[in-house]
């Protein structure tokens, strides 16, 4: 499913947050989605990144999930952004909001 090139995995990044982020595929580091999204991805072996949707590079890299969805969390509590955490097979996981979110009920 995966490109194993470096090219193809990032292609296969941007759709990523493009999907999640309900908007068209855009360049790297042209524009930005109105609301950040950070992202807790498995890597190779055996690795987590954190990253940004704002943000062209990774944040961090860690050996555990643990320690990197805590990385995440701080980071998506900072940007008020939205948490996007995936299992080790690529699927959502878990999703997790912070900051402003628009109320659902009138009154």
């Amino acid at each position: 499913m995966l490109k194993s090139s470096a090219n193809g995995l990032d292609s296969v990044w941007r759709k990523l947050m493009a999907t999640m982020a309900g908007k068209e595929v855009m360049e790297m580091g042209k524009g930005k989605s109105a609301k950040p999204m950070v992202f807790v991805s498995p890597t190779a072996p055996k690795q987590w990144k954190v990253k940004s949707t704002d943000s062209d590079r990774a944040d961090s890299i860690h050996e555990n999930k643990a320690d990197a969805v805590e990385r995440g969390r701080e980071l998506s509590r900072n940007k008020q952004a939205e948490l996007v955490i995936q299992k080790r097979n690529g699927q959502i996981g878990e999703k997790d909001s912070h900051g402003n979110d628009p109320r659902k009920t009138p009154g």
